[in-house]
């Protein structure tokens, strides 16, 4: 069930968390400017990153009740129907309990929680329109000073 969980929570919960940013910015434009994820004010504000940072765990709270409750509904009202799954997913690794709960307590969640880190940090963060190397300009390579400019 363990397994189950962590499964759900870094698949269905990022999902979630992921429509979550983008509705949230879709609906909050104009009105919020703030909640613009990955984007602090300029100068940044600890305001706003406090705001967005309470959002988010507004979020996060969300995405891990919906995980409980299908957990629980699987649990309780479908009589287990995810277990095989997991039973299935374990068997390579039943020739000892000791590995298998290796497995299910240190790898699988290290794993799922790094790769869940690894794409909520590509949605939250700010994308710019820029290139790696737009803010090179043709003076900062001819005196050696790279700094940012404003582009147009």
């Amino acid at each position: 069930r363990y397994l189950i969980h962590s499964v759900l929570d870094t698949s269905l919960g990022v999902f979630i968390n992921y429509i979550l940013v983008r509705l949230l910015e879709c609906c909050s434009s104009g009105r919020f400017g703030s909640l613009e994820s990955g984007f602090y004010g300029h100068p940044p504000s600890h305001l706003i990153w406090f705001k967005q940072v309470c959002v988010w765990l507004g979020i996060l709270t969300m995405s891990k009740l919906v995980v409980v409750l299908v957990v629980s509904f699987d649990q309780f009202v479908c009589c287990k129907s995810l277990e095989p799954i997991g039973n299935l997913i374990l068997y390579p690794f039943s020739f000892s309990i000791h590995f298998k709960m290796i497995v299910i307590m240190v790898l699988v969640p290290f794993i799922l929680t790094t790769i869940a880190f690894w794409i909520q940090d590509g949605f939250l963060k700010k994308h710019n329109n820029l290139t790696s190397a737009s803010w090179i300009t043709y003076a900062s390579l001819e005196t050696g000073i790279v700094g940012f400019t404003k582009l147009p």
